[in-house]
């Protein structure tokens, strides 16, 4: 393994994962392989607006840019973040 895989595989093992759930239920089976394998998962749901429900569960108006900046806003600050998409039609 090189030094530069070697040190993006370190930095993915202590990412969290960012995970847009729709209604479909992927996002779940998603979330729960991730936490067997000890990956923290934040998980964004469509809402009427911003709102953090918890650490890990935050709600947005997906219209709406103001929500998706507070969220930005909030994980820059957690730092070591990935995003996983599941839209639905």
């Amino acid at each position: 393994m090189t030094a530069k895989a070697a040190e993006n595989k370190a930095k993915t093992s202590e990412s969290d994962w960012l995970v847009f759930a729709d209604e479909s239920g992927i996002a779940n089976k998603i979330t729960a392989r991730l936490a067997k394998q000890n990956k923290n998962c934040v998980i964004v749901k469509k809402g009427s607006g911003f709102k953090k429900v918890s650490d890990n569960l935050f709600e947005i108006d997906t219209l709406e840019q103001s929500g998706a900046d507070k969220l930005v806003d909030h994980l820059y600050a957690r730092e070591n973040s990935r995003a996983l998409f599941t839209l639905g039609d």
